[in-house]
């Protein structure tokens, strides 16, 4: 039998793929590492999300939640734990006597 009809062994087939994986890449091209990530989640086509509050709405909805929660502090403030008066809270009046106070008028 000949070399050329002969068939590699899976030793000499291993050592021929090592020799591939080992070859150097044309100068100037270097492999990148493949980076793999792995998920539980079957990957499928991606639903479209419905949003039940759409974003402008949501915006609205929060900054009226924090000048109520604003005003509910200052009357909360003034009136309960200051001992003034409920209503005067929201006065303008109130709010330019503690500023001159503040800035030593």
């Amino acid at each position: 039998m000949t070399e050329q009809e002969r068939q590699p062994t899976t030793t000499e087939q291993e050592a021929a793929k090592t020799e591939v994986e080992n070859t150097p890449v044309a100068a100037g091209k270097e492999e990148e590492p493949k980076k793999r990530r792995f998920s539980l989640r079957r990957k499928g086509p991606k639903k479209e999300r419905i949003r039940l509050i759409p974003i402008w709405l949501r915006l609205i909805i929060v900054t009226v939640l924090v000048g109520g929660s604003l005003l509910l502090g200052i009357i909360i403030g003034y009136g309960v734990i200051g001992d003034g008066d409920v209503s005067d809270a929201l006065k303008p009046e109130t709010w330019y006597h503690i500023l001159d106070m503040m800035q030593g008028n």
